[in-house]
C-alpha cells in the first residue's frame, strides 16, 4: 500500500501496474475506486474534480508524511469524541513528527483533562493567539462551561 496525498482527504492505494483500488481511511477502509475519490472531493470543494490516474501511479509521499497524516487525522477523530486521553497519547506520538503544534495541542488537551498547572507553560510556550497565563487561570477559576468551550474552539484545530 502507497499513501496518496489528497488535498483535504487522505487515501491510501494498492501497489502495482495499474490503479486498481483506494482505500477510504475515514469511511473505516472502505474500498473505493477513482471515482469514487473524485465524486468525494467534488462534494468538499463544490466544483467537479477529476484526477489523472497517472498522478496516483506515480505519486508516493514519505513515510513521515504519511504518518503525519494518520496521527493528524486521528487526534482530530478523539478530540471530535472528546476523548482527551486517547488526543494526548495521539499528541505525544505526534510531537516526533511535528514540533511545531505539538506544545500547543498537548497543553489543550492537559487544560481538558484539568491539569492546569502543567497545561499552563506549554500554552504559554506555544505562542498561541489569545493564550496567556492569566487568562487560563480566570477561566479555571470560575469553571464556567461556556468560557471553557470559547476557550478550547480558540486553541484547537483552528
Amino acid at each position: 500500500m502507497r499513501g496518496v496525498n489528497l488535498p483535504a482527504h487522505f487515501m491510501c492505494r494498492s501497489i502495482g501496474d495499474g490503479l486498481k483500488f483506494l482505500i477510504d481511511a475515514h469511511a473505516d477502509g472502505k474500498i473505493t475506486f477513482l471515482q469514487d475519490a473524485e465524486e468525494r472531493l467534488s462534494v468538499v470543494y463544490g466544483v467537479l474534480v477529476e484526477i489523472n490516474p497517472e498522478f496516483l501511479k506515480h505519486t508516493s509521499i514519505t513515510n513521515r508524511v504519511f504518518l503525519l497524516r494518520l496521527l493528524s487525522n486521528l487526534k482530530r477523530m478523539y478530540f471530535e469524541r472528546k476523548d482527551p486521553v486517547s488526543t494526548l497519547c495521539i499528541i505525544v506520538y505526534l510531537r516526533f513528527c511535528d514540533q511545531v503544534s505539538f506544545k500547543r495541542d498537548y497543553g489543550i488537551c492537559l487544560y481538558l483533562l484539568n491539569r492546569f498547572s502543567e497545561a499552563i507553560p506549554c500554552l504559554d510556550a506555544s505562542g498561541s493567539a489569545y493564550c496567556n497565563r492569566r487568562r487560563v487561570y480566570e477561566v479555571t477559576s470560575h469553571k464556567n462551561a461556556t468560557k471553557q468551550i470559547v476557550l478550547r474552539k480558540r486553541y484547537f484545530l483552528e
